[in-house]
């Protein structure tokens, strides 16, 4: 009974440590071959070249859109201003 209970205590206790080799092991970085780290480095720069390209578009559009309000406005305002030259010209014609 005794030799039972110790082979038990044995066997969970081989048990324990193979179950923490595995969690070292597993918490162990793998090392990667340098054609996939370089694949990875290539890939990586790639998408931030990429993301790069869609921030200044995204820059671009903004000017774009605030430089036309603005040109808008600008022609708004010398059409305004044409029709009242225009208008005083008129009655200075008619002087």
């Amino acid at each position: 009974m005794e030799e039972r209970r110790g082979l038990e205590r044995r066997v969970r206790q081989r048990e324990r440590e193979q179950e923490v080799q595995k969690e070292v092991r597993s918490a162990q970085p793998i090392p990667i071959p340098p054609t996939k780290q370089k694949h990875l480095k290539e890939s990586h720069q790639q998408l931030e070249q990429n993301i790069q390209t869609l921030i200044h578009m995204s820059k671009l559009k903004c000017l774009h859109r605030h430089f036309s309000g603005w040109h808008s406005v600008v022609l708004d305002k010398k059409l305004c201003m044409d029709k009242v030259v225009a208008l005083c010209d008129w009655r200075r014609q008619l002087k």
